[in-house]
């Protein structure tokens, strides 16, 4: 509230105590909406504005775009075709190698495919196979000396 006192010092206290009362009734006591207020007429008498007719409003109507075509950009339109599930999944394991070697994650980086085929077999959840990729990861870190 120091911002506003500096306010009725630069712009006088008759300029800046309706402008505060205005915001204080609205419920905001921001410094700039105080200042919006300051900006533009504080009375009452302003105008009201013109109600339209929703139906004039009609004309502007558009019909809603079509996302069908983005679902052939997608795996399972054109790259599909492209790249088989083979070939998305080493870019992936080479993607996962990449992260876990800049994280330093070693073991991550060596074990999560064997980890995961391996989870895969058993029918493991999601979060049983991170279990198991994190311990290893825990029990490397904690032999290496």
């Amino acid at each position: 509230m120091i911002d506003v006192l500096q306010l009725e010092r630069r712009q006088g206290a008759s300029h800046v105590r309706p402008a505060l009362e205005q915001a204080l009734a609205m419920g905001c006591a921001n410094l700039g909406a105080i200042r919006y207020l300051l900006s533009v007429d504080c009375g009452q008498n302003n105008t009201p504005t013109q109600e339209v007719e929703a139906d004039a409003l009609r004309r502007y109507d558009r019909p809603l775009p079509s996302m069908e075509a983005y679902d052939s950009c997608g795996p399972t339109g054109r790259w599909r075709r492209r790249w088989s599930s083979e070939h998305i999944s080493t870019i992936q394991q080479a993607t996962i190698q990449q992260y876990a070697r800049q994280l330093y994650l070693t073991t991550v980086a060596g074990q999560f495919a064997s980890l995961a085929e391996e989870a895969v077999r058993k029918k493991q959840s999601h979060l049983s196979y991170l279990e198991a990729l994190l311990e290893a990861e825990t029990e490397n870190a904690i032999a290496a000396p």
